[in-house]
């Protein structure tokens, strides 16, 4: 049985970037991808959670994970903090997600969608996937293609016109399983949910 993502924040009293119940809108029930085995968002599998990025996660590896994906300069606690602090304050604009391993209590994969707000279509939103990470030895486990269906689905739920995914070429097949298509204007792949042309 896994563990809840409700529960592991709450039992933690751990600070969390966006309200894990965003979590419970997903309706999983329309992912695109195949999942062999099956797995979802409240259920990957033993021992492992999917849940918002929190305060407490730079002392779980957060940044040494965010390295693997591009090494860049480090950021101390205080740094992680403020700019935390200043995302959460945006609202809800910054799904940072990540999986936990709760044996290690360490970060092993993260995903963020950015609910990014327009004037354009009605004032509608886009959603932006970014930062797709799954650390060297979680690899082959599903972790990514979770990740990033759960918040492709979320961003359908928070009303965005589309989700965009910018990745590499030689990941193109792998993320056409999700409905994304490559755009002709800009390297990056979309999902439309609501038509406007």
């Amino acid at each position: 049985m896994s563990v809840s993502h409700n529960n592991i924040v709450c039992q933690r009293g751990d600070d969390p970037i966006y309200d894990p119940s965003f979590l419970d809108k997903v309706d999983f029930t329309k992912h695109k991808a195949s999942f062999n085995p099956p797995i979802t968002p409240s259920n990957i599998c033993k021992d492992v959670v999917m849940r918002p990025l929190c305060l407490g996660d730079y002392d779980r590896g957060y940044m040494e994970l965010l390295d693997e994906h591009v090494p860049g300069p480090k950021i101390s606690k205080q740094q992680f903090t403020e700019r935390f602090i200043k995302m959460k304050s945006a609202g809800d604009i910054h799904f940072v997600t990540v999986i936990e391993d709760v044996n290690t209590n360490k970060t092993v994969a993260t995903a963020t969608l950015v609910n990014e707000l327009k004037f354009l279509f009605g004032g509608t939103a886009r959603g932006r996937i970014e930062d797709v990470v799954v650390s060297k030895p979680y690899r082959g486990r599903q972790f990514a293609k979770i990740l990033v269906e759960t918040l492709t689905l979320l961003a359908a739920e928070l009303g965005c016109y589309e989700a965009s995914l910018e990745t590499d070429e030689d990941k193109v097949p792998l993320y056409s399983k999700f409905g994304y298509t490559v755009s002709s204007s800009d390297f990056y792949m979309t999902q439309r949910f609501i038509n406007f042309v």
